[in-house]
C-alpha cells in the first residue's frame, strides 16, 4: 500500500489500491472501481495468497477485517517484468530489459518474450528518477489497452534475469 501511495505521489500509473473496506466501498459507490478485484497481503511475496475476487460477498468473506490485506484494481492485461540497472556514481540508466511474461510460477517468469518499446523505456527511466533509484532493480508492470500500470519495484534483478542476460 505504501508503494501505491508513492507511485501516486510521483504521478506514476498504478492500479487503484485500498487499505480499508471503507475506502473501497466509497470508490465502488462512486464508480471509480468495479469487480473483479485482487485481494492480497500487504507484504506478499511470489504471488502467494493472491485472490481474484468476483463480488462483494466473496470480498467480505475473505477480508474479515484483516488489516494485513489490501484490495487492488484487477488489471486484465499483459504482465511485464522489467530488469534495469542504474549506475550509482553517474545516476544514469545503463540498461533496461522488459519482457512479457508468458509462463509464471511462484511469482517468477519461466518463459518470456523481450519487448522493445520506447514508452516502456521512458516509464522505467521516469520511475528510477522519481525515486532516485540505483543499482540492479526489477519492477512488475501490467499493460491494459495500451496503458501501463506499475505494481511494485524490487531492489534486485528479478528471478528471470537470466533471460535478460541471454538477450
Amino acid at each position: 500500500y505504501n508503494a501505491y501511495k508513492e507511485f501516486v505521489n510521483a504521478g506514476l500509473p498504478t492500479p487503484l489500491t485500498y487499505d480499508s473496506m471503507e475506502k473501497f466501498n466509497k470508490a465502488l459507490l462512486n464508480n471509480e472501481i468495479d469487480f473483479p478485484v485482487i485481494l492480497k497481503p500487504r507484504t506478499g511475496s511470489g504471488g502467494k495468497d493472491v485472490l481474484l475476487i468476483e463480488n462483494m460477498a466473496l470480498l467480505q468473506i475473505h477480508w474479515n477485517d484483516d488489516e494485513s490485506l489490501i484490495i487492488q484494481e484487477y488489471i486484465d492485461g499483459i504482465s511485464i517484468d522489467v530488469d534495469f540497472y542504474v549506475d550509482k556514481h553517474s545516476r544514469k540508466m545503463i540498461s533496461i530489459f522488459p519482457k512479457e511474461r508468458i509462463n509464471i510460477r511462484s511469482g517468477e517468469s519461466d518463459k518470456a518474450i523481450s519487448i522493445n518499446n520506447q514508452e516502456l523505456f521512458e516509464l522505467t527511466e521516469d520511475m528510477a528518477k522519481a525515486f532516485n533509484l540505483v543499482g540492479p532493480l526489477c519492477c512488475d508492470i501490467f499493460m491494459r489497452d495500451g496503458k501501463y500500470y506499475i505494481l511494485e519495484i524490487n531492489p534486485r534483478f528479478g528471478g528471470s534475469y537470466p533471460m535478460a542476460y541471454s538477450c
